[in-house]
């Protein structure tokens, strides 16, 4: 795994678009999951700009996600949404490539969670990464002082 340390959130959006462009012209069959929260959308937002949108091949990119809120797919907090409006809707991706996780996908995740004892209400949390906190762009969880201002982009 690489570990690239940001300046800032700016750079994080870039370097992760960047990434995502290499991993997109990887294989024969590519398949990237989004996910969801505020940090990705300066992202998705530079993926949409003429500056990265003609470096992807949309139409043979299925487009996964790897967390929901348990609102409707067109709900303003829902990521799908959020991406939709930010990236998907001004790109040519084959809406037929693009897999948002559905009530039914949640609901399988839940039994999931029931069958292996774990109980609570995870409420407007992410499925099934509700446990994750949504890392803003210029502090994460546990950094020291001197990094405070930094972002990391880890890809493997």
């Amino acid at each position: 795994m690489n570990l690239t340390v940001c300046k800032d959130g700016a750079d994080l959006a870039r370097q992760a678009a960047d990434a995502f462009v290499e991993a997109a012209a990887a294989g024969d069959r590519p398949a990237l999951c989004l996910t969801g929260g505020s940090t990705p959308q300066a992202m998705h937002r530079l993926l949409a700009s003429p500056e990265y949108a003609g470096r992807v091949d949309w139409p043979r990119l299925n487009v996964f996600f790897g967390d929901e809120r348990k609102v409707p797919l067109d709900d303003p907090r829902s990521n799908y949404h959020a991406a939709r409006e930010a990236l998907l809707e001004h790109v040519p991706v084959d809406p037929a490539r693009v897999h948002p996780i559905t009530d039914a996908d949640q609901y399988e995740w839940e039994a999931h969670r029931r069958d292996r004892g774990d109980r609570g209400d995870q409420g407007d949390q992410p499925v099934p990464t509700g446990d994750s906190p949504d890392v803003s762009p210029d502090v994460s969880p546990g950094a020291s002082d001197d990094v405070s201002d930094s972002c990391a982009l880890a890809a493997r």
